[in-house]
């Protein structure tokens, strides 16, 4: 029953009951039971009354009243039967859709919230390493300039004899060396690590960098009595920044040449699989702790203080430059333990050729 039609029942009623309250009044003087019939007719007046106000109007606001509740408490699948009245059903329906939009938009809220936690999160981890690695590039330069310092102290008040003045000055030059390049990477990781810092790619040929960064190594390769060997072609291209990827496998190479026994082997292969290749520089007769390897990316970490004591090359950020690299070009890498050797190895999953 709808409203128009469950008013106009209503005036109807009302109507015919007071015609028939009316004659039964007239009459009431000849037959006097009719009071009781005209009170029965009342109360049953009152009670068809307030059932059709109840169906038509309060039963369907507290419907409603009751779908808002559970809307409020995000129950957004609750459903109710409303009485199809036009304007109740307009209203339900109304209700019904901001109920969906709110669904949506809580939805939205909560995938943001969580994308932003992420984000969140991310940053302090990031404002952690950054702390950290300040609070490591304090404590390494503090080195090379206490040496210098001593030094040169020690020069300046004539401690050393004459004929080490030259060795002793040229350990200065050695400690500025480091320092300077140390700083070099330094400004080279804040650059990478710099979202808004765009690397410039070209089309780069793997075997070009590879043969260059040999050559370059050539006395260190000598000097160390390693014996290099490419197993395969590497002659593909991929879209790289030239100078920064030269600058990862430089680093890789050297801890390949400079921490592995005298007399070993270095292999460098290029694996092709579905649809990637992966590039493996291998160097044997050494290998790394499990829980070293999860934390040899991170800046200043030494494997082996003791073994790196007194070399010329290395200070601790040579991988975490590897890292930043790499992930600067959105290439997978990682490190793991092979029979009798160390593996690194880098995947490009989108080759040119």
């Amino acid at each position: 029953m709808n409203k128009a039609k469950g008013l106009t029942v209503l005036i109807i009623y009302f109507i015919i009951m007071s015609i028939v309250t009316i004659l039964i009044n007239l009459l009431l003087a000849t037959f006097a039971y009719l009071y009781i019939i005209d009170i029965i007719l009342l109360i049953l007046t009152f009670v068809i009354t307030i059932y059709l106000i109840y169906n038509l109007y309060s039963k369907p606001l507290t419907n409603l009243n009751t779908l808002a509740k559970h809307y409020n408490d995000y129950n957004f699948a609750y459903k109710v039967y409303i009485n199809p009245s036009k304007d109740i059903t307009e209203l339900a329906k109304n209700i019904d859709d901001l109920a969906y939009k709110l669904k949506n938009i809580n939805q939205k809220y909560h995938e943001i919230k969580s994308e932003n936690q992420k984000y969140y999160e991310q940053y302090q981890l990031d404002l952690e390493n950054k702390k950290q690695l300040v609070a490591s590039i304090s404590h390494e330069i503090k080195t090379p300039l206490a040496v210098i310092e001593a030094t040169a102290s020690a020069l300046y008040d004539d401690i050393f004899p004459a004929e080490s003045f030259k060795d002793e000055l040229n350990n200065i030059i050695k400690e500025c060396d480091k320092t300077s390049e140390m700083i070099q990477e330094i400004v080279n990781i804040y650059k990478l690590d710099n979202i808004n810092y765009e690397l410039e790619a070209t089309n780069v040929n793997i075997a070009t960098i590879i043969e260059e960064v040999i050559n370059d190594y050539a006395n260190l390769i000598n000097k160390y009595q390693k014996q290099i060997i490419i197993s395969n072609n590497l002659n593909f291209s991929y879209e790289l920044n030239y100078n920064q990827f030269k600058k990862a496998i430089e680093n890789i190479m050297l801890n390949a040449i400079i921490y592995s026994p005298l007399n070993e082997t270095i292999t460098i292969t290029l694996k092709d699989e579905t649809t990637y290749k992966v590039l493996e520089i291998i160097n044997y007769g050494v290998t790394i702790d499990k829980k070293a390897i999860r934390k040899i990316f991170e800046p200043f970490y030494r494997i082996d203080e003791a073994r790196t004591k007194g070399e010329d090359y290395g200070n601790g950020l040579g991988l975490y430059i590897v890292k930043e690299i790499l992930e600067k070009h959105h290439l997978d890498y990682g490190i793991t333990n092979v029979l009798n050797g160390v593996k690194f190895y880098i995947i490009f999953k989108q080759v040119l050729n």
